[in-house]
């Protein structure tokens, strides 16, 4: 019911109609144990306290997927690494584990290729390879020295302090990048 209100509320507004999520269901989050709705929209997952909030639209939060990593731990159990926060979850089968591996890697590894800041970066070929060590498609730049490089160099450069190299990454850090900066 709610779909059509929706559909019907954009169309009247000559607006698109937003895509389905990816997937979505029932899963455990393990600490503290408490039972949740949750459903990929593009890149993020959200996290709806039940199935009546997600029909209406009413999320407790979401979890940026371009920064997350998912890896199995259990047999129905996955944790969704962030660099805020662990996320241990668990499903109620091995089915819906596969299902939920494989659609949370295939949005992230969507959202960390979807990085407009890097495509945009790699048309100029200097920028193709990093410019202290020459590794190809280098993900990290100091912002201060306008050097793009690798993740290896990148530690390297954090290592020297911000005030000598601002390291910044060209996929997740998308604040970071202003139009001037980029050019």
């Amino acid at each position: 019911v709610q779909d059509g209100w929706v559909t019907s509320l954009l169309a009247s507004r000559g607006q698109p109609s937003p895509a389905p999520p990816k997937l979505h269901g029932q899963i455990t989050i393990k600490d503290p144990r408490s039972r949740v709705y949750a459903a990929i929209w593009g890149h993020d997952l959200w996290i709806y306290p039940n199935k009546d909030s997600y029909q209406l639209g009413i999320a407790s939060f979401s979890i940026p997927l371009n920064v997350a990593m998912v890896k199995s731990t259990g047999r129905h159990s996955f944790t969704l690494i962030t660099p805020y926060k662990s996320f241990n979850l668990a499903v109620d089968s091995t089915k819906d584990l596969s299902l939920w591996l494989d659609s949370l890697s295939s949005s992230i590894r969507s959202a960390l290729s979807c990085s407009q800041v890097a495509i945009r970066l790699w048309e100029n070929r200097y920028n193709k390879v990093c410019g202290d060590c020459g590794s190809a498609n280098p993900e990290w730049a100091s912002v201060n020295l306008l050097l793009v490089i690798c993740q290896a160099c990148a530690g390297q450069h954090r290592a020297l302090g911000s005030k000598l190299s601002k390291v910044r990454s060209l996929k997740m850090d998308n604040k970071v990048w202003t139009e001037p900066l980029i050019q």
